[in-house]
């Protein structure tokens, strides 16, 4: 590589690093559908986030296959975008980056395997993130997660609070 083309990828990346895909832990589970029904090769799970048009995102994911012999997943910013297969590296972490093309599309879809095969097979996704920019970082929690457990917390602190006043008083 010359220095400029060095220069060019660089300048190319853009990291996002908050994830706008709350609740993403997971486990979000796929169990295997063999029904003989043609919905059988569509086993998908949908991942509902907000996202600006013509904005570039990356999906990011791990993937665990429970049943069936596959190596890759598709993966579908829908309605309105286009499908992808996207490789199961050896660590089982996913990564696709997409523009918003279309206006429709408020979600993104994995599929245990390819769109249209998916039958008898299955998978655990865990640790989602939906990102601003074309660079996958690792996975952290909804900025809204953290508050909700924040709060949780606290909670739980006014209760003890509370049961052992109540407590000593007696």
């Amino acid at each position: 590589y010359t220095k400029t083309e060095i220069d060019r990828k660089i300048d190319g990346i853009e990291v996002g690093g908050r994830n706008l895909y709350q609740n993403s832990k997971g486990p979000f589970t796929l169990e295997p559908k063999n029904t003989g029904q043609a919905e059988d090769n569509y086993n998908l799970y949908r991942f509902y986030c907000e996202m600006e048009l013509n904005e570039t995102y990356t999906i990011s994911a791990d993937i665990e296959i429970t049943h069936g012999d596959f190596d890759q997943v598709s993966v579908y910013p829908y309605p309105g975008g286009s499908s992808r297969a996207v490789p199961i590296p050896s660590n089982g972490r996913i990564k696709h980056t997409f523009v918003k093309t279309s206006e429709t599309t408020n979600s993104v879809l994995i599929y245990a395997g390819l769109m249209g095969s998916t039958r008898g097979q299955g998978i655990i996704i865990r640790n989602v993130k939906i990102e601003k920019g074309n660079k996958a970082t690792d996975w952290t929690p909804a900025p809204e997660d953290v508050d909700a457990a924040i709060n949780t917390v606290k909670t739980d602190v006014a209760t003890l609070t509370t049961n052992y006043d109540s407590i000593t008083a007696r």
